[in-house]
């Protein structure tokens, strides 16, 4: 939601693609390790204060590649990320950037939502979501700070790392097969 106007599902690219809605066994989800947008308008529950949108900015090097216009940063919000597990059905997921946060002593990731008191972690119609009345629920975890960029082996992250990933992979219920530790092609954990 709130991405793009193109239809980025898993039926809309089988659907544009002529092909029959059962013809793909395996369908890899992907994300980062935080969120980006453009669009200053859009809703955006999860974004990080201007201090933690700079430094993560300039790491990560999240600006538009045309015109260099800094993009706007948020933690990962899981809330979002089961809503494209539910309509899209993954079968694995693939993280990009995750070296990016390394330098962060705590990563909180959004599991929620507080609405009118109660705490929603589910979320199907988001065009009725007015930012005015949620408020983010965050897990906090702990941040690896060292440098892990070019891993290749899974075993050989930080301990806080496998916890970030395992703790996705337990809130979205699908594998994390592959994790981005670098910008390079050959930077990539394969699991």
């Amino acid at each position: 939601p709130s991405v793009t106007s193109s239809y980025t599902s898993t039926a809309g690219l089988l659907h544009g693609a002529g092909l029959p809605y059962g013809s793909v066994a395996r369908s890899i989800g992907i994300l980062k390790a935080y969120i980006t947008r453009l669009d200053q308008s859009s809703l955006f529950l999860s974004e990080c204060s201007q201090s933690e949108q700079e430094h993560i900015r300039n790491t990560g090097n999240e600006f538009t590649h045309t015109s260099n216009v800094p993009l706007r940063i948020g933690w990962l919000d899981l809330v979002a990320l089961r809503y494209a597990q539910a309509i899209n059905h993954y079968t694995e997921l693939c993280m990009t950037k995750i070296d990016v946060l390394s330098e962060l002593k705590e990563i909180p990731v959004c599991v929620g939502y507080r609405y009118r008191g109660e705490i929603v972690d589910t979320c199907y119609e988001w065009s009725d979501i007015d930012s005015r009345e949620y408020e983010p629920v965050y897990k906090v975890l702990k941040g690896w700070q060292r440098p892990i960029r070019g891993v290749r082996d899974f075993t050989d992250l930080p301990v806080e790392t496998r916890d970030y990933v395992a703790f996705i992979e337990e809130q979205v219920g699908v594998r994390m097969s592959m994790i981005g530790t670098g910008p390079g092609d050959e930077e990539i954990i394969v699991r």
